[in-house]
Order: structure tokens, then sequence, then C-alpha cells
């Protein structure tokens, strides 16, 4: 290892941030800038791997690399957290996140890796570091790379320094890159079935946060809709949110007011979700169909427990010919290991065209902040697609919603 390291200029200056972060304009808060050389730094300086292979995956806000490297054993008391092996080659992702991230929110995804590892629910390893006895995060300044002191705050005390995690890589195939077929579609639900047996024994402070994509802040979204220029379009995402209003909403003030019961025959149950099981964080195995992993825990948050499978079916019927089977089957997996009440079954099928709807209308704000940017339209043609397919159906919603919902539960027979 070089006992010198060429460094850039920070990412941003410790006052620029600081104001960024009081005024809370996330948007003046520049993504780190770090060469490969540094970043292979700070792999052999805090965690003791040499690396062979780097890969950039693409994030707007963070620095986020694959990583193939030779490590050394790092001890750990914590039998949730995984073990470097001495002179054997392993696979990580190393996450560098931006200076004005919420290290609440990162201590969040970290504690529920780790809770659901130790429950043998199939979760990214949290690799221990050479810091303070096997930290599982703490901070560099971006100029020199020197350890800062760790912050305990909602936001930064030391605006610039960068918050530093390194995850073992989960192999596998994304649910997106093949052809799945029924079996494919239940077990997915059979797993975040799964893993919500398993957050019903997690608990973490940060967990409760005004999150956007939390499915409880789709009316937010309605400022979008002027974006949305084609009229049947602008009638269907309309419409979804006025649903939403006058349906769901009423029953979350509900719940949030006097929290049902996990055993609750009605009501929208609260809990800990995963919050983002789409098609490009569900990791499966072709023959014999499972899931073999879920990746991506940016988005946990309390909420209602309906919205993960929800969520789900949702990524799940894209690029479909028959939504309603397609979504009946996640359901149906779901309902074989665990079940819901009466009132998450009925706003179930409204629940995945919310989704679908925050999609696009994020979708068509982001093609105007990044007009060049083609990944942003992978989700949104099939989306809408999806979409125009429920609402064009005899009975539009309702029709679709009734049907997911009664082939679920017919399966269960």
């Amino acid at each position: 290892m070089a006992s010198t390291v060429t460094t850039p200029e920070p990412a941003t200056t410790a006052a620029a941030a600081a104001a960024a972060v009081i005024s809370g304009d996330s948007s003046s808060i520049t993504k780190p800038v770090l060469s490969q050389e540094q970043v292979k730094h700070v792999l052999a300086t805090y965690f003791g791997i040499q690396a062979e292979l780097l890969k950039e995956f693409p994030s707007y806000d963070d620095l986020n690399y694959f990583v193939r490297g030779v490590g050394v054993v790092v001890e750990s008391a914590s039998p949730a957290l995984a073990q470097i092996e001495n002179g054997a080659s392993h696979e990580y992702v190393l996450k560098i996140n931006n200076c004005g991230e919420d290290r609440h929110a990162l201590d969040l995804q970290n504690k529920a890796m780790m809770h659901l590892r130790s429950l043998k629910c199939p979760a990214p390893p949290v690799m221990p570091s050479l810091v303070n006895g096997g930290a599982v995060m703490f901070e560099i300044n971006p100029s020199t790379l020197a350890l800062e002191p760790t912050t305990t705050t909602e936001s930064a005390s030391s605006p610039a320094s960068l918050p530093v995690r390194l995850l073992g890589f989960v192999p596998g195939t994304l649910l997106y890159e093949i052809k799945p077929h029924a079996a494919h579609y239940e077990a997915v639900g059979r797993f975040v079935a799964t893993m919500a047996d398993a957050f019903d024994t997690f608990d973490h402070p940060a967990a409760t946060r005004d999150f956007m994509w939390d499915l409880r802040h789709a009316p937010r979204f309605r400022k979008h809709l002027e974006l949305v220029k084609l009229p049947e379009r602008h009638a269907i995402a309309q419409s979804i949110l006025d649903a939403f209003d006058a349906t769901v909403g009423p029953l979350m003030t509900e719940a949030w007011a006097n929290p049902p019961a996990l055993d609750a025959e009605t009501g929208l149950r609260i809990g800990i979700i995963h919050g983002d099981c789409n098609d490009h964080n569900i990791l499966v195995a072709q023959e014999p169909p499972q899931v073999i992993g879920i990746i991506d825990f940016g988005d946990v948050v309390r909420s209602h427990l309906v919205f993960d499978v929800a969520i789900a079916a949702a990524y799940c019927v894209l690029d479909q010919s028959d939504p309603v089977a397609v979504a009946a089957s996640v359901l149906s997996g779901y309902l074989a290991k665990r079940s819901l009440n009466r009132t998450e079954l009925e706003v179930f099928g409204l629940l995945l065209c919310v989704r679908l709807a925050m999609s696009v209308l994020m979708s068509a704000r982001k093609q105007i902040m990044y007009p060049d940017d083609e990944y942003l339209r992978v989700t949104e043609r099939p989306a809408w697609a999806a979409l125009t397919w429920i609402f064009s159906r005899p009975g539009g919603l309702a029709a679709f919603s009734n049907d997911v919902c009664s082939r679920a539960q017919q399966a269960q027979v």
C-alpha cells in the first residue's frame, strides 16, 4: 500500500454543506468525489482489504462500488456481522454516502439487515471495519481520508465528513433480468411474508420518519400531475390519488391514532417494512423458483404492513400481459405464509396502483431534471402500460382489485 495518496478537492466545503444541511436543500449537497486510488486506500486502511477489482454503480447522490478483494480477519462479537476471511478473495459493496445523509437512517439500514440475517432471512451482510474494534459505520474527511468523529445527530455536525460502510455482495440474478413464471411470483410473495415476520421483532427509533417514498405520502406526488401531458394518463394518475385520499387516507388516520394489534381483523396494521421490494432489489434463483435475497434497505420505514406486498406486486406486473394473474400470484404466495386482514385486502389493488402512480409521477419530474437519462424511462413505460390496462378493463380499478384478491384467496383453499 502506498504511503501517500493523491486526494482531490473536497466534494463540498464544510461551510457550504453546513448551510445545505441547515436549510434542508439537499440538491446543493454534492456527490462525494474520490478517485479509484482513494477508494482502494479506504478499503485497505479501514477494512484491511486489498482491492483487485472496483466497479462503480450508478448513483446520483452517493458513491457505491462493487469490490473484489483479499481481506484480513476482523473480529466481531456480534453473530449478525459477517467475517472477512484472511487471504480469501471475496466480493463486497463499498458505500460512501454524501455528507448530508441522515446518520440515524444509515444506522437503521445496518440494524435492519443485521436483524434479518440473525433470523436467517437473506439480506446483505454488514461488514465490520478496523475502526473502533469493528465499527460497521464510520466517517472520513473527503480531502484527507482521515477518520472524523462519528456523527450522532440527524444531520452532520461536521458536514463535510462522509459516512463509510461495507456490505457483503449478494450474488444472484435480479428479478427483472429473468422471464419469471407464476412460481417465481408466488416465491416473491412468500419471501415478503417471511421478511415481514422477521421485522415483527425489529424496532429502531429512526424508522419513524418522514420519508418521501413511503406510500403514506402519496398525496404529495399530486403536485407532479401537471407534468403528465397526455390527458388519459393524467386522468388515470389523478383518479388513483383521489381514490387514495378518499379510501386509504381516513384508514391511515385512524390507524395512527389507534394502532391495530398485529392480529387485528380490520384496520391498517403498522410496523417496520422494507419499503422498496421492486424487481431491481429482489434476487432470485431460476430452478427451483425461489427468492434468495433482497438488497437496498434505504427505504426502511415504520409504515403500514400491507405496503410491502403491494409494492412487490406493483413491480411484478410490469411488462405482463395479465396483471391480475401476476398480482394474484404474489398475493397468494404472501397469504400462504402470513395473513392480511379484511381492510388490507380491500385496499391491496389500489395500493399497487398508487405505487405505480408515484413512480411515473416522479419519473416525469426527474426527466425534467435529467433529460438525457434513459434509465429514468425504464419503469415509466411498463408502469403506464400496466395502469392503462387496469383502467381500460370493465370495472377499472375496483374490478382489478376484486379479481386479484378473489384469485389469491381461492388459491389458499
